[in-house]
C-alpha cells in the first residue's frame, strides 16, 4: 500500500510543533531565548523530521536520533553564556518530554479524525489522508500562535543579566525583576538585590569570603574596615538581617542594552524562590 505524503506540508507540521513545544519548554523552565533562534530551531527540527521520513527510520535509532535531535533543538534555541551543562540538559529533557505528549495528542486527534463519519464523499483514498493531514498541521499552527501568546501573558516577567565588579573580580547573574522584592536599606532608602549567596562568596576576598559564609551577623561585620550592611528582611519564618555589599560597579543588561545601576546586594539563599534565576531586582 502506497502512501502519499506532501513533504512541505510535513515539513510545516513538524517545524510548527516544534515551535510550541520550544515556547513551553521556554516558559516553564523560565529559559532565556530570542525569536530568531527559536524559529531557527523549529526549522532545523522540521528538516530532521523530513531526514527520518526519507530515510524511514524506526525502533532504536529512531530513539536515539530523536534524542540527538532535541539536544541539537535545545542548543541552538537556549545556549548561552549563563547556561550550565546541567540546566541545558534538564531544558533536553523537558523538551523531549513535551515532544513526546504533544505528538501523542496529535495522534489521537489524527485517528479520531479517521474514525469520524464525515460529509467527505468527494474525498477518497489518498484524498482523504491529505485532507487530515493539512488539518492536523492547521491545527498545530494554531496551537503553536494561541499557546505562546497564552503562555506569553501567564508568564509574563522580566529578566536581566546582571554584571558585578567586586575588586578585581567580575560575576554574571542571570536575574528575574520581582515586583515582590520591596527590600531596601533602611538608612538610605536604596534598593536591594537579593543575590544567591554562593553565587557572590567566590567573588569576594577570602577573609570576607570567610566571615560572610557564617550565619552569624557579628562576624560578618569584622573589623569594620570593609563597609558591610546589615538590611532587615521579612519572612514567614520572622524577621532576619542579611549581610549587604556595594559592589565597585554593577550593570544590568536587558536586550542587548546596558546600563549602569546603584543596588545594595545581599547575600541570601533563595531556596523556592530561585525558580532558575541567581537573584531578584527590585521592580522599579
Amino acid at each position: 500500500m502506497k502512501t502519499e505524503v506532501y513533504l512541505d506540508i510535513y515539513i510545516l507540521v513538524n517545524a510548527s510543533m516544534d515551535l510550541l513545544c520550544l515556547l513551553l519548554c521556554a516558559r516553564l523552565c523560565h529559559a532565556k531565548t530570542n525569536r530568531l533562534r527559536l524559529v531557527a530551531a523549529a526549522a532545523f527540527g522540521g528538516g530532521y523530521a523530513a531526514l527520518c521520513l526519507l530515510l524511514g527510520l524506526s525502533g532504536f535509532w529512531s530513539i536515539a536520533t530523536d534524542l540527538i535531535a532535541a539536544a541539537l533543538l535545545t542548543t541552538i534555541a537556549f545556549w548561552g553564556r549563563n547556561t550550565s551543562f546541567l540546566r541545558l540538559l534538564r531544558l533536553i529533557f523537558v523538551l523531549f518530554f513535551l515532544s513526546a505528549v504533544l505528538a501523542g495528542l496529535l495522534t489521537l486527534f489524527y485517528q479520531g479524525m479517521n474514525r469520524l463519519d464525515l460529509p467527505l464523499e468527494s474525498l477518497s483514498g489518498d484524498g482523504l489522508s491529505v485532507w487530515i493531514f493539512a488539518l492536523v498541521g492547521g491545527l498545530s499552527g494554531l496551537l503553536t500562535i494561541r499557546g505562546g501568546r497564552f503562555l506569553g501573558y501567564v508568564g509574563k516577567h522580566r529578566e536581566v543579566d546582571l554584571i558585578l565588579f567586586f575588586g578585581e573580580k567580575e560575576g554574571r547573574l542571570h536575574a528575574l525583576v520581582d515586583s515582590g522584592n520591596l527590600v531596601k536599606d533602611p538608612l538610605s532608602g536604596r534598593g536591594v538585590i537579593v543575590a544567591e549567596k554562593e553565587k557572590i562568596l567566590p567573588l569576594l576576598p577570602e577573609e570576607m569570603r570567610r566571615r560572610l559564609s557564617k550565619n552569624d551577623p557579628a562576624a560578618w561585620m569584622g573589623d569594620g574596615k570593609d563597609k558591610i550592611w546589615l538590611i532587615p528582611t521579612q519572612s514567614a519564618t520572622g524577621e532576619r538581617l542579611l549581610p549587604a555589599l556595594l559592589p565597585k560597579k554593577l550593570l544590568l543588561e536587558e536586550n542587548g542594552k546596558i546600563c549602569d545601576a546603584d543596588y545594595l546586594v545581599a547575600l541570601s539563599d533563595l531556596g523556592a524562590k530561585k525558580r532558575n534565576f541567581d537573584a531578584l531586582v527590585p521592580q522599579e
